[in-house]
């Protein structure tokens, strides 16, 4: 158990779900015949962020109810101060911003609380930002932003773990606002520590936001090439939210060159990986959130289709 989960861990971070998988299923099934409640904990954890990460968002639900359940039962507030936060995580992930933003105002809360180091905290008040920035909200979005920020100095040990993605936040609420050289800062910070920490998913996001960048500068051709080295690496590893998404940016960028079937190749093939997505969402309101999101919209719109879940509604 101390070996696999740990080493499932590692894989996990650095995005080799498959051998991630095998081990953390290994491990927590180790832990749950001993028992070892924290090591069992420990894998359900990270089981559910390798099924986050490659869109079995039900998959993930279903483990983070297993933490939770342990959690409580043992009164264990290492897990406690997590849990709203993970779930937060898929909600926010499919665009279910209302419910994202209640249990991530609520890990802020509860990590406070149960916890006396920053991690669990300032994970909640970035995705918590960023559900306020979804949601337009620019003010609430970097106050949670800003909030996390200061906390960097109290965390000298696993701070880069949220400093990653606080800098891909503050550089998506920078290129939203306009605040364009803000935003490329931001994201090449944000690639640098990736980078430094073997994350090749957060690598994936912040060539996305160095490529949505460079677009809004005008600069389509660089925009062009930094979008498929995102879609490239977002493939090789199997992250289905970062394929779309970075297909969706790449074939806008190629429609603005004139370059309208290679555009739409890109945008269909953002579609198929929706879809896909989608076909796995079994809970009525994350599979509606998901397909009436205004980017999905948007997505459809730029092809002149419908999301299935319209088609369904309309048959």
């Amino acid at each position: 158990m101390e070996t696999l989960i740990p080493l499932g861990r590692v894989l996990q971070w650095r995005a080799v779900f498959d051998r991630s998988l095998v081990y953390l299923r290994e491990g927590v099934e180790l832990a749950r015949q001993r028992p070892a409640g924290f090591l069992f904990g420990q894998a359900a954890v990270f089981l559910g962020n390798a099924y986050t990460a490659t869109g079995a968002y039900e998959e993930a639900l279903r483990w983070y109810q297993q933490l939770s359940d342990y959690a409580s039962k043992a009164e264990e507030t290492f897990f406690l101060a997590r849990v709203p936060n993970l779930v937060g995580g898929v909600h926010l992930d499919v665009f279910d911003l209302d419910e994202a933003l209640r249990l991530n105002l609520e890990g802020a809360e509860v990590a406070q609380r149960f916890y006396p180091w920053p991690e669990p905290h300032c994970h909640s008040l970035v995705k918590a930002g960023l559900a306020h920035l979804y949601r337009g909200e620019h003010g609430l979005a970097e106050a949670c932003f800003r909030h996390a920020e200061v906390r960097l100095e109290e965390d000298t040990w696993l701070r880069w773990r949220w400093h990653i993605a606080l800098l891909h936040a503050l550089g998506e609420l920078a290129l939203t606002q306009g605040r364009h050289d803000d935003a490329w800062t931001y994201a090449t910070q944000s690639l640098e520590l990736a980078t430094q920490t073997d994350s090749r998913k957060h690598v994936v996001r912040a060539q996305r936001l160095q490529g949505e960048v460079l677009a809004a500068r005008e600069r389509l051709e660089d925009a062009a090439q930094a979008l498929a080295a995102s879609v490239q690496m977002a493939e090789y590893i199997q992250t289905p939210r970062e394929v779309w998404l970075g297909k969706a940016a790449l074939g806008t960028v190629l429609a603005r060159l004139g370059r309208d079937k290679a555009a739409e190749a890109q945008l269909t093939q953002a579609t198929q990986t929706i879809e896909a997505i989608a076909a796995n969402l079994h809970t009525l309101r994350l599979r509606h959130s998901f397909l009436s999101a205004p980017r999905v919209l948007v997505l459809y719109a730029a092809l002149g289709h419908r999301p299935p879940q319209q088609d369904e509604a309309g048959g």
